[in-house]
């Protein structure tokens, strides 16, 4: 029985194996047409608008990047559709704000793929060729190193120009790409109600709340919580403290390891609540409400989309000045921590041990934490501050205007 289930995986991994290559001939063939056939870009099949392909219900950051291009897309009048994807995701897909906006088949003369060159095989099983094959294709792909990964090159050849979401990946993919690189970055936009209170995530009424947020299926050393803890601690040594600390861990059951081992670092009246069961996003945006400061003393960011959520809600931010973050802090809305570039030293999942990355000052982070819970005044102004660089630069109304205009740039051209 085993050998026979051995064999029928192995059978089912060439099919699959031969379908895909099948696939991605049959999507190169139709580009190499068309590329020849219609030297400019308008001359593409489709009305103008866009098939947004991305993981439309993911609970995750590449899903909630995908619902924002939806609301730009929206907020500008472009016509879209959505192409769902799912597989070779394997976070929640219960986010069905945008279900009733998904179709089958591509109309649009655009395609903009919002699933990173990783997940490439399993999109184009997703997809129907056309929507990869005879439109012109927009990779908006995410990626968290100084350095363009030389395996993701190849994915090139199949789109027809990227839209990085901030500067630093501008930088990144432009110094490797072959095709047009251009800025749009990502739309933050929050929901109209947030019906949650602290009761509810049973977080304390009389305490300065810091928040950080990991998901457990990123890697875990860029994020770097436990640089969130060490700061904390080092700001608020002696008891009873008047803040605490909640981290958010998203798809915790992928990493049981990691929340065993948080649980086991946070001691007995450390003021330190770990909240690793599953949110709605209205919840999520709901905790964001609930907290005093948003805290993320990661190594990297692409663009750092929870923090710039928190902003958007006129909460503080004291983030790592370095990556793509940068693109959305000045330096009166936004707390920005000295670092030093470091090397990995070692490969951390996709990220290679030849890049590198911040190492952020703890210390500076706990003065600034223990500053601003003494000081409201400072954290309310900062907090206001930012929101208004969100809701001015980042709003759906703002990247949605970016959108058409590049999008006509490319039809008149």
């Amino acid at each position: 029985m085993r050998i026979g289930g051995a064999l029928y995986r192995a059978a089912r991994t060439t099919a699959r194996a031969i379908v895909d290559e099948t696939r991605l001939h049959s999507i190169a063939l139709l580009r190499s047409r068309f590329r020849r056939r219609h030297a400019r870009p308008c001359g593409r099949g489709g009305l103008f608008g866009v098939n947004l392909v991305g993981y439309i219900r993911a609970e995750m950051g590449l899903g909630t990047a995908a619902r924002g291009l939806a609301d730009a897309l929206e907020a500008a009048q472009i016509p879209f559709t959505i192409l769902n994807v799912e597989r070779g995701n394997r976070s929640r897909h219960s986010d069905l704000s945008w279900a009733h906006r998904e179709a089958s088949d591509a109309p649009y003369a655009f395609t903009l793929v919002c699933v990173n060159p990783d997940n490439s095989r399993n999109l184009r099983l997703s997809v129907p060729t056309a929507a990869l094959g005879s439109r012109y294709v927009i990779g908006h792909w995410y990626w968290e190193m100084p350095e363009w990964p030389d395996r993701w090159l190849p994915e090139i050849g199949l789109v027809d120009e990227i839209w990085s979401a901030s500067a630093f990946m501008y930088d990144a993919v432009s110094a490797k790409a072959s095709v047009p690189v251009v800025r749009v970055p990502t739309a933050v936009c929050p929901p109209s109600g947030v019906p949650y209170r602290r009761d509810y995530f049973a977080l304390p009424e009389d305490k300065f709340l810091f928040l950080s947020m990991f998901d457990a299926d990123s890697v875990l050393e860029r994020k770097n919580p436990w640089g969130s803890l060490q700061a904390f601690r080092l700001a608020f040594p002696n008891q009873p403290r008047e803040a605490a600390l909640v981290m958010k861990v998203n798809n915790a059951g992928h990493d049981r390891g990691f929340i065993d081992e948080l649980r086991a670092r946070i001691g007995i009246g450390d003021d330190v609540f770990v909240l690793d069961r599953a949110l709605s996003r209205d919840a999520v945006w709901a905790l964001l409400s609930c907290c005093d400061c948003f805290l993320s003393l990661h190594r990297a960011e692409g663009f750092g989309l929870c923090p710039a959520e928190a902003m958007c809600l006129g909460k503080p931010a004291i983030l790592t000045a370095w990556s793509g973050n940068v693109d959305y802090m000045r330096r009166d809305n936004s707390v920005g921590i000295d670092y030093t570039l470091v090397p990995l030293g070692r490969d951390h999942g996709p990220y290679r041990a030849t890049q590198h990355w911040a190492d952020p000052d703890l210390h500076q982070a706990a003065w600034w934490m223990r500053r601003l819970v003494r000081e409201p005044g400072l954290a309310a102004a900062i907090g206001a501050r930012g929101r208004e660089t969100i809701q001015t630069s980042f709003s759906p109304r703002a990247v949605g205007a970016l959108i058409r205009q590049r999008l006509m740039v490319i039809a008149e051209c």
